[in-house]
């Protein structure tokens, strides 16, 4: 079950943050102060650029990839969490998805279990698994790195650094990552990402 949930600011008709497809600038820039999400990376040595601002169309949003095994007593869960940036205006959108976790008798992990899918440091690109999926839904076509044949021989992600916030009265985890990658479109299309950079916020809510 996936379930998603997006947060559309009531400023967010002033402004559009969003780029693709600029070869004359194919080094994205992570230095932008008023950002609170970014994934930004050259994709096929072209720029891919997702920014979240408070007066922005392009807007962050959470989904958790939650399983339930009701034969089990207690019932078991199996869960991945993911951080999306959602554009309004084109519809397309870009997420990283940590995980995955299983618990039993509750409808989210233990906190501290749910906190340590995000500690610093490299995670292999396995999803369904401990580890990390990137995908990016571009003119309808939808990438990832776990389709066709998920080879990611190479490919790197690393957290760099990992912070506690509540938003909303809910607890987060907002993560910051460098990564590369190959990113498949299942039809044998195929393409790679270079100098990926993330910041997220990952929610740990049902």
């Amino acid at each position: 079950m996936k379930k998603m949930n997006f947060v559309l600011s009531a400023a967010a008709a002033v402004a559009l943050i969003f780029s693709s497809c600029q070869p004359e600038d194919p080094t994205p820039s992570n230095n932008n102060s008023n950002a609170t999400a970014m994934f930004t990376a050259t994709i096929d040595g072209a720029s891919y650029e997702m920014i979240v601002t408070t007066t922005s169309l392009v807007q962050q949003g959470y989904s958790d990839y939650t399983s339930i095994d009701s034969q089990t007593s207690p019932v078991t869960f199996t869960g991945s969490w993911g951080s999306s940036m959602y554009n309004y205006s084109t519809n397309e959108s870009a997420e990283v998805a940590i995980g995955q976790l299983t618990w039993t008798g509750a409808t989210l992990p233990a906190y501290n279990d749910w906190k340590a899918l995000f500690n610093t440091g490299s995670k292999n690109y396995i999803f369904g698994g401990d580890g990390v999926r990137i995908a990016i839904d571009e003119a309808n076509v939808y990438w990832t790195t776990s389709s066709g044949t998920a080879d990611q021989t190479g490919s790197t992600f690393t957290i760099t650094s990992m912070t506690e916030k509540t938003i909303s009265g809910i607890p987060h985890i907002e993560i910051e990552a460098s990564f590369s990658c190959k990113l498949y479109d299942g039809n044998g299309g195929s393409r790679t990402l270079t100098n990926g950079y993330f910041k997220g916020q990952f929610q740990y809510a049902d």
